[in-house]
């Protein structure tokens, strides 16, 4: 699925849906009421992260943004767009955790650390 709004909110909905957490028999059949979700939306300039909680028992009920914020990768190294990421995500890690974690990006990812030319 496109999702041509790149409003956080919207984000959200999309990375929660992809990762499965509205369909999840785990998710499901624990105590938990809510949903925390960490969510990355890759760009070249920009990694936008929020932190989002969303309804286990409602998927009518919008998920709500708890924390968000911006990470620059508009340099060539993507190992310190990675690590701005995992210090927002363990600044606002909740005490049991995430419960998923939903990534977005466009264009083509380099995956292979060993292939400088397309890496990140």
């Amino acid at each position: 699925q496109i999702v041509r709004d790149q409003r956080p909110e919207t984000m959200t909905v999309a990375a929660a849906n992809a990762s499965g957490v509205y369909d999840s028999g785990d998710m499901k059949n624990n105590n938990h009421d809510k949903i925390i979700v960490a969510v990355v939306e890759g760009g070249g300039t920009s990694f936008r992260v929020a932190v989002a909680e969303l309804h286990k028992n409602n998927v009518e009920i919008p998920p709500s943004i708890l924390h968000r914020s911006s990470v620059d990768s508009s340099h060539d190294d993507p190992s310190q767009t990675l690590k701005g990421c995992v210090a927002f995500f363990n600044t606002h890690k909740p005490r049991d955790g995430y419960h998923a974690l939903g990534v977005a990006t466009f264009g083509p990812v380099g995956l292979n650390s060993s292939n400088p030319q397309e890496y990140g």
